[in-house]
């Protein structure tokens, strides 16, 4: 390949690898605060699910959990955006940087994850099998928006 093709190619690969990061961090969401998103699903739950206390409990404790996993997954999100930007303008992209990006991503994930599975685990088992067809019933209507 020939030096100004390979060249192009690079700035290209690091353009999209900065559209992607912006995209994986805005996803949509850039308008909507998540403790008012899962305040909203924890009422319509509550709603359509007809819950009762030992119920809401168990889901306003998934809802607590979730919410301490994005806010300490986004704690340092300004430090991890500026190694983006550097990144982005270096002339080479530092492979075992953003590899070391990834696994860090992981890594959190993975020591986020186990405490809301518990959670959704003892909410699902309070769930009559009415309450559990009721739930699938919401899925489905909101997959259809």
């Amino acid at each position: 390949m020939n030096k100004k093709l390979k060249k192009l190619s690079i700035w290209v690969a690091v353009g999209l690898l900065g559209i992607v990061g912006a995209g994986a961090a805005f996803a949509g969401h850039a308008h909507h605060d998540p403790a008012r998103k899962l305040a909203w699903a924890e009422g319509a739950l509550t709603r359509h699910l007809d819950l009762d206390e030992s119920q809401k409990q168990k889901l306003g404790k998934l809802k607590e959990r979730a919410l301490a996993a994005y806010q300490n997954h986004h704690a340092d999100r300004s430090s991890r955006r500026e190694l983006v930007e550097r990144l982005v303008v270096d002339e080479r992209l530092d492979r075992a940087t953003v590899e070391s990006l990834i696994q860090d991503h992981r890594t959190r994930f993975d020591q986020e994850l186990p405490p809301i599975l518990d959670a959704l685990e003892e909410f699902h088992a309070s769930l009559s099998a009415e309450q559990k067809q009721e739930a699938v019933a919401l899925i489905r209507k909101f997959q259809r928006r």
